[in-house]
């Protein structure tokens, strides 16, 4: 009779874990559906979401199964006991007899870990994965909220039925394998449930709650996933009874109490003596807790209050207590204080020296990090058009020369777009200003701080700004916004203003390339003509400043020559000029030195000539016969210097001559034969 029970039990179980797996999969698929029709994105996290039922269901379906054939086996044992057969003495182990119940104990011993583990890691991969990918909210258009809200909330109805039915029978002990599913079941009809709500609240203006319940899945997911996994963990170390069935580890106990909240006390000391393996509930020392546990609350709340009487101020902060509502004292500084215990005296606490910080710019969203900031590119990840600055045009262009209008003149553009990321570091100066400033100081700050960089801006012109004049604009606006907080008395500091970014419309962003590009081109030859000055004028006189006195010198000069002056100053000017030149050192002196050497060289070539030829004329008058000879036997000396040169006695009439033929410049070519 037992054997019957147990077969029936199991086929229930095993039929309530096919209705499961089907409900869930029904379950998934009608939030798909549900994603593909309204194009909302926390459907297709929460149909994700609940694709780990399917996975559940499945493994609590095989662990069913495999209940079922061991209750098979159980009742065919049985019944061949009855029939007076001994099948198991066929078998010299009798677990061999018992295929079905290894196959059981091997599912729970490795089956059951594995399915935890895969259902542990794929939702703590997927909650990152939905962390990382959520954006900011950037707006949603839910084009028929209430439509998909009365859709939900049918589902709603039908998978809260069904999960109640399954987690009624896992309080049977033979069905409790369907708590994991069923809890899981409950936990997405839940979530839906929320999505519902949020969809109502989208139909009234607020579209905003379904981008936050994104968040609230992935949230779900990693919190499942992590526990999943702790119970994975906690199961190794947990001590075991011989015929106990293990409790999976993807049973999750927060989805159980979120599914059964009337059961918390029940599933609290259930998973209490679950871990201790014994039933530790039932203990003395559970009981004297039990028994003693207001007393300890009532201590404990009283140490609380206690404790909430001392007040411990950190070095950065400065502290109101308030009694009932009202001021009662001065700021508390850093040291250690006490008060009224709460509600009577509360405190509110303020960072005094920590600087804090936002910005002022013209396209929303946030900074790119890690990619190049340029002109033409965006400054951030909102794909919006930027809210550019007004400036003031160019100079050079507000008022162009041209040939339409009255007096040829043609008005140009008088302001400029710009966009820029301007950072406003402040910090608490008062407390006690600063609190009864106003109801939110900060927000009032930064809408100040707003219309006046606003309206310093229009100061300024667009080449002053993207120029290198950065620095400057930060000071003087950090001047401005601190006089306009002294004039509100907010009891707010500004301690710094910087210009982060600065960059034109991109639309125009070329033009301006072009006109830096002309501008450095400009630059780059103004530089390179003062480089060719000052490597001439060093040249010419040794250096710069030697240069700069000899133009002074020689400009005093051509004054002089100018104004007629007298020629004793001209040539006293002259002489200065040319000393200072010869101090100076250079090409120039150079040059005035090699003159003179080489006017030097001729006066005294041309003035030894003069002499000698004085010289001669004497010797020639003195005696010319000899003066002529002299000079004929001179000039014939040197023109016959490198000529051949024979000597030959008076008597020709025999005579031989003789030579080397060998030599190319023999003897017979100076004799002329023919002679």
């Amino acid at each position: 009779m037992y054997q019957d029970n147990a077969l029936i039990e199991t086929r229930k179980a095993l039929k309530a874990s096919w209705l499961g797996l089907g409900a869930q999969a029904v379950f998934s698929l009608a939030v798909f559906l549900l994603f593909f029709i309204s194009k909302v994105p926390v459907f297709l996290a929460l149909a994700l979401f609940s694709l780990t039922g399917i996975v559940i269901w499945i493994w609590t379906a095989l662990l069913h199964q495999f209940q079922n054939a061991v209750a098979v086996e159980n009742f065919e044992l049985d019944q061949t006991r009855r029939g007076g057969a001994a099948a198991e003495s066929l078998f010299e182990d009798p677990t061999l007899a018992r295929p079905a119940a290894r196959r059981l104990e091997r599912a729970y011993k490795w089956g059951m870990p594995l399915g935890g583990l895969l259902t542990g890691i794929y939702m703590l991969v997927f909650g990152l994965w939905l962390f990382r990918t959520i954006g900011p909210w950037s707006g949603l258009e839910v084009t028929a909220p209430a439509r998909d809200s009365a859709f939900v909330m049918g589902l709603v109805f039908l998978g809260f039925a069904v999960s109640q039915y399954l987690l009624g029978m896992s309080l049977n002990k033979a069905w409790r394998l369907l708590q994991a599913g069923g809890a899981f079941l409950s936990g997405c009809v839940l979530l839906l449930f929320v999505v519902g709500v949020g969809l109502g609240a989208a139909h009234f203006g607020f579209p905003k709650g379904l981008h936050i319940l994104r968040f609230v899945v992935a949230a779900t997911a990693v919190l499942v996933g992590l526990e999943v996994l702790f119970n994975l963990i906690l199961d190794l170390y947990r001590p075991r009874r011989p015929g106990e069935v293990p409790r999976p580890a993807f049973d999750s106990r927060l989805l159980t109490l979120v599914a059964n909240p009337r059961g918390i006390v029940r599933t609290l000391n259930e998973a209490i003596n679950y871990q201790f393996g014994f039933e530790i509930t039932r203990s003395w020392f559970w009981r004297l807790l039990a028994r003693t546990s207001g007393w300890l609350v009532i201590f404990g709340f009283g140490v609380l209050l206690l404790l909430s009487c001392i007040i411990i101020v950190e070095p950065e902060e400065q502290v109101l207590v308030t009694r009932f509502g009202r001021l009662i004292e001065e700021p508390l500084g850093p040291g250690l204080h006490t008060k009224w215990p709460w509600p009577i005296s509360r405190v509110q606490r303020y960072d005094v020296d920590r600087i804090m910080h936002f910005e002022v710019t013209s396209h929303h969203g946030h900074s790119l990090e890690g990619e190049p900031l340029l002109w033409g590119t965006s400054h951030s990840d909102h794909e919006g058009e930027e809210e550019f600055f007004l400036v003031a045009a160019p100079k050079d262009l507000r008022v162009i020369s041209g040939t339409s209008g009255q007096g040829g003149e043609v008005q140009g553009p008088s302001v400029a777009l710009i966009g820029t990321e301007i950072y406003i570091h402040y910090r608490i100066s008062d407390v006690l200003t600063y609190v009864m400033s106003a109801a939110d100081p900060v927000s009032e700050f930064k809408a100040l701080a707003e219309r006046e960089v606003i309206r310093y801006l229009l100061r300024l012109d667009i080449d002053e700004t993207i120029s290198g004049a950065r620095n400057r604009i930060g000071s003087e606006l950090q001047a401005y916004l601190q006089a306009t907080m002294k004039q509100r008395d907010l009891g707010l500091e500004v301690v710094w203003v910087g210009l982060s970014t600065v960059h034109p419309a991109q639309p125009v962003v070329d033009a301006f390339y072009e006109t830096v590009g002309a501008e450095q081109e400009r630059e780059t030859a103004i530089q390179r003509a003062m480089q060719d000055e000052v490597r001439i004028l060093a040249e010419a006189a040794g250096t710069r400043a030697g240069a700069d006195q000899i133009l002074e010198q020689i400009a005093k000069l051509e004054s002089l020559k100018a104004s007629g002056a007298s020629e004793e100053e001209y040539i006293l000017q002259e002489a200065r000029l040319e000393e200072l030149i010869q101090q100076a050192g250079g090409k120039a002196s150079e040059l005035i030195a090699s003159a003179r050497a080489y006017r030097w060289t001729i006066e005294n070539l041309e003035h030894g000539r003069a002499l000698r030829f004085a010289s001669e004329l004497e010797a020639y008058l003195a005696v010319p016969d000899f003066y002529k000879s002299r000079r004929y036997l001179e000039q014939l000396g040197d023109g016959m210097q490198t000529a051949r040169k024979w000597i030959i006695s008076a008597d020709r009439k025999d005579m031989v001559l003789k030579g080397d033929l060998k030599d190319t410049q023999s003897a017979l070519d100076g004799l002329n034969l023919g002679r």
